[in-house]
């Protein structure tokens, strides 16, 4: 079937829109002006670009108003008849997330935000620092093809829209560690490689973001530590023992502060005014009988006066009135001991010494664990392949990785003992230029000396 057009000397998308709705076979409820125009131009496009690059292939035959009329009727065919639909739309339509790896084509540039393309529909795109780099300086351009792993959806909407409304609305955040270039013929839209093949140190920039994949090798585990926050603020670390003590210490406190608040609770809840005696025969609510029970000496002898039906009416509300005062009694607990003995903030983590690769030469850096505890499968000298991990730098330690809630660990299956073996030597053949090394050593003899002891040693050292 073809699409007839009035006029093939100038046929802009108001022409092939026309032109559309003239054919029988099109449901026009599908088929907008907007969504003409957005094909037209990714069609049009690709076809100047085929012209362009082959033109002993092409010889004029991709440009041309028939074979435009012909990728129209086809892309029309796969959306509106056979129900498929391409990377950017079932990501803007919520049902697929951005972060599967997905190739895409930038179609325009704008100051330091750029425009990309799946090859049916485009979306605007938030760069972090070392993208808006190579933005700049001309190495990412129009027409330049990207592989992007774990990217982001920026925007306020909830529930899925078209594509052509998200435009405005929604923006592809992209970070420099998981976007490289991808080859010129290759193919828009999602991938076939399900996991972005991991990057060597020097391919990583402490402003990217996210590393989607690196391979390491554990040279060594450090002793587990704990980041404490406190109250005010500030930031502590403490070994594994001072983490024990303080918690020792904490329950302590804790204790005592319940123990102190329930006395408290408890003598308010005695100088409680109580209802006075009266005639109990008149009685019949539960609330009352229950004050007056609770509050009389022998409350014993008042039960025995109560008649069956008042009996019911207090053991109903008894029961009732125990679980409530309980539940405020917990509640009025709990918010005395979040004000006097708040509960502690604090994340275990490991450190690790890791080579970046699992070839000679690989450079060193450091992974550092959180929530140490769950991961306690990481080994020294084993190689392991680590997903979803975030990269930054410290002052004089060059990049360090550290560990999210996404990261995935794969043991890589093979012998490392050669990137991590240790050698044993005495003090005085220590290698110039190590930075660390185990200590194996016999204590001869210890001294316990005061402080005023102390200060006389030193003075008789330097004299």
């Amino acid at each position: 079937m073809t699409l007839n057009l009035l006029n093939k000397e100038s046929a802009g998308h108001q022409e092939f829109y026309q032109a559309l709705l003239n054919m029988d076979r099109i449901k026009k409820q599908f088929v907008t002006e907007d969504w003409v125009a957005n094909h037209y131009r990714v069609i049009v496009w690709k076809c100047a670009g085929q012209e362009r690059t082959q033109p002993s292939v092409y010889a004029g035959s991709a440009l041309t108003p028939d074979n435009i009329a012909a990728q129209l009727l086809l892309r029309y065919a796969a959306e509106v008849e056979e129900g498929k639909r391409p990377a950017i739309r079932r990501i803007t339509e919520k049902d697929d997330t951005p972060g599967r790896p997905m190739t895409l084509v930038v179609s325009g540039i704008g100051g330091k935000t750029i425009e990309v393309s799946d090859g049916w529909y485009c979306l605007d795109c938030v760069l972090d620092n070392p993208l808006t780099v190579l933005i700049q300086s001309q190495a990412i351009k129009v027409g330049t093809k990207i592989v992007s792993f774990s990217s982001s959806i920026l925007g306020t909407h909830t529930d899925g829209i078209p594509p052509l409304q998200a435009k405005s609305t929604l923006k592809l955040k992209l970070n420099y560690n998981c976007v490289r270039p991808a080859t010129w013929h290759a193919k828009l839209g999602y991938t076939e490689v399900n996991t972005m093949p991991s990057l060597p140190l020097s391919a990583l920039s402490p402003e990217g973001g996210v590393v989607a994949c690196v391979e390491v090798v554990i040279i060594r585990r450090y002793p587990v530590q704990y980041l404490e926050t406190l109250p005010c603020g500030k930031k502590v670390f403490l070994s594994e023992r001072s983490e024990r003590k303080r918690q020792e210490e904490h329950d302590r406190l804790r204790e005592r502060s319940i123990e102190q608040i329930s006395e408290k609770l408890s003598k308010q809840a005695r100088n409680k005014p109580k209802p006075t005696k009266e005639s109990i025969k008149n009685i019949v609510s539960g609330e009352d009988l229950y004050n007056l029970i609770t509050a009389d000496a022998d409350p014993g002898s008042l039960q025995a006066l109560l008649s069956s039906s008042q009996r019911k009416t207090l053991a109903e509300y008894s029961e009732k009135e125990r679980s409530r005062q309980q539940n405020h009694h917990n509640k009025l607990l709990m918010e005395e001991l979040s004000e006097k003995c708040p509960p502690r903030r604090v994340v275990s983590l490991v450190k690790h010494k890791v080579l970046c690769g699992v070839e000679l030469g690989a450079k060193y850096c450091f992974l550092t664990v959180w929530r140490a505890e769950k991961e306690e499968s990481l080994k020294e000298g084993r190689g392991y392949k680590v997903y979803n991990v975030t990269c930054g730098s410290l002052r004089g330690s060059g990049l360090t990785l550290s560990s999210s809630k996404n990261t995935v660990y794969r043991e890589i299956v093979g012998d490392f003992s050669h990137l991590s073996a240790k050698v044993v030597c005495s003090v005085s053949n220590v290698p110039v230029g190590v930075s660390e090394c185990d200590l194996i050593g016999k204590v001869l003899q210890t001294n316990k000396q005061t402080g005023e002891e102390n200060k006389q040693t030193d003075k008789e050292n330097k004299q």
